[in-house]
C-alpha cells in the first residue's frame, strides 16, 4: 500500500468524518461486531487479545466497506482464518508496550501509538507477512507521521473514554441525592 511506504498524512478531524460515514450505511451491523468484540475481554487470560484480534476485524470489514463491496455480519469474524497469527501479533504488541512503559514511558507510547494502528496486523493478513518484518515495517511507517498519528490517538482515547462515560457513566451518579 502506497501509506505504509510513503506515510500517514492523518488528520483527527478527517479520519473520524470518514470512519463515521463509512460505519454509518451499517451502524447496526458494526455496533453488534464491536459488542461481540467487546464481549470477548471476558474470555480467561487472553481475552483482550481475542478482543483486539476481533476488532481487527472491524478494522477488515470497515476496509471491505471502503472498497464498495458489501458487508455482511460474517465478515466481522473473517478473523479466525489467520487467528493464531494475529493473537501472537497482539501479544507482541501488548508485552512491548508494557516493556516500553516500564523502562521509560516514552518508548511505550510511541510503540502503543504504533499498535493502535493495527498496521502489523494488516500486513499479516494482506501481505502474510511474519510477526517481526510486519512490526518493522509498521514501525519505519508510523516513524514518518508520529506526531499527527499521536494526535489521532489522543483524540480516539477522548472519544474512547466519551463512548464509555456515556453507557457506563449512570452506574458512578447516584439517582437521588441523600436529603
Amino acid at each position: 500500500a502506497p501509506v505504509l511506504v510513503s506515510g500517514f498524512r492523518p488528520h483527527p478531524g478527517d479520519a473520524i468524518r470518514t470512519g463515521w460515514a463509512l460505519i454509518k450505511p451499517n451502524l447496526c451491523l458494526f455496533g453488534v461486531a464491536t459488542a461481540v468484540a467487546m464481549l470477548a475481554f471476558m474470555v480467561p487470560l487472553i481475552g483482550g487479545l481475542v478482543q483486539m484480534v476481533m476488532l481487527f476485524g472491524v478494522v477488515l470489514s470497515a476496509r471491505k466497506v471502503m472498497r464498495g463491496e458489501i458487508l455482511a455480519f460474517g465478515d466481522f469474524f473473517k478473523v479466525f482464518d489467520k487467528f493464531v497469527p494475529l493473537l501472537l501479533c497482539a501479544l507482541v504488541s501488548r508485552l512491548l508496550v508494557a516493556v516500553g512503559l516500564i523502562c521509560c514511558f516514552l518508548p511505550g507510547i510511541y510503540l502503543a501509538v504504533a499498535g493502535g494502528m493495527m498496521i502489523p496486523m494488516i500486513l499479516i493478513w494482506d501481505r502474510e507477512m511474519d510477526i517481526w518484518p510486519a512490526r518493522d515495517w509498521s514501525r519505519k511507517s508510523v516513524s514518518r507521521s508520529l506526531r499527527k498519528l499521536l494526535w489521532l490517538s489522543l483524540v480516539r482515547a477522548v472519544f474512547s473514554l466519551e463512548g464509555f462515560g456515556g453507557c457506563c457513566g449512570g452506574v458512578f451518579v447516584p439517582d437521588r441525592v441523600p436529603l
